[in-house]
């Protein structure tokens, strides 16, 4: 997988946003950075953001994870989601998919 320059900014603010939640969701992601690869950390991140943003029920998926090649991680919600997105330019990895969105189109606007 190829990060573009926005993907890497918005994996970045999710790292950020999960470390300064604090408590449990500051030491699950500390101990990912020092034991996993970055991406796979910042990943990890990303997922739990989009979940708490977008207050997915745990059967849905957030737009990060678009597009799977696997049938039963296919979700239509989180593929337009992701398509929006990207629609305005704004990387599927952002923490906060739909404040993103919204800010896009007010800036077109």
């Amino acid at each position: 997988m190829i990060l573009t320059d926005n993907d890497k900014a918005a994996l970045r603010l999710c790292i950020e946003q999960m470390r300064a939640e604090g408590g449990v969701h500051q030491e699950q992601i500390e101990d990912k950075l020092e034991h996993e690869p970055w991406v796979q950390a910042a990943h990890f991140a990303c997922f739990h953001r989009q979940c708490a943003t977008l207050s997915l029920p745990p059967w849905s998926m957030p737009p990060c994870w678009a597009g799977a090649a696997d049938e039963a991680l296919k979700d239509p919600e989180a593929d337009a989601l992701a398509a929006e997105m990207q629609s305005l330019g704004i990387s599927r990895y952002h923490p906060d998919p739909k404040s993103a969105i919204a800010a896009a189109k007010r800036a077109k606007a």
